[in-house]
């Protein structure tokens, strides 16, 4: 039912207006998620980084850094290596070609066949 003497176009524009209102308000306060350097979005449910992938593997500038772990693990698995036998170099960018060869390397301790 239209109110007498107002257009059609206003009643939908005030509708929207209030639909949208209340959308808004019902967030809440709720923020988005948000990564912090250093700490995992979501941890993993299972892991191929336990025993002996964890052992060092001589990269030294990631020595008690939080990326140790999961650096051990790739160079143990054959996915990465250092720029040198004992540094990593993990400030350095990643280019595309290397990517490609990480995931590359990752297939096969994955039992990905390429």
């Amino acid at each position: 039912m239209v109110a007498r003497g107002v257009p059609r176009s206003w009643l939908a524009v005030v509708g929207v207006l209030g639909l949208v209102g209340s959308l808004l308000g019902a967030g809440g306060g709720v923020t988005p998620a948000e990564g912090k350097a250093g700490e995992a979005d979501n941890e993993a449910v299972y892991s191929a980084c336990v025993g002996v992938a964890l052992e060092s593997a001589g990269l030294v500038d990631v020595v008690g850094t939080f990326a140790e772990d999961a650096v051990n693990c790739l160079a143990h698995f054959g996915v990465t290596r250092g720029r040198t036998a004992t540094m990593y170099d993990p400030g350095s960018p990643v280019l595309r070609w290397q990517m490609a060869l990480f995931l590359s390397r990752a297939a096969g301790p994955a039992g990905i066949a390429l």
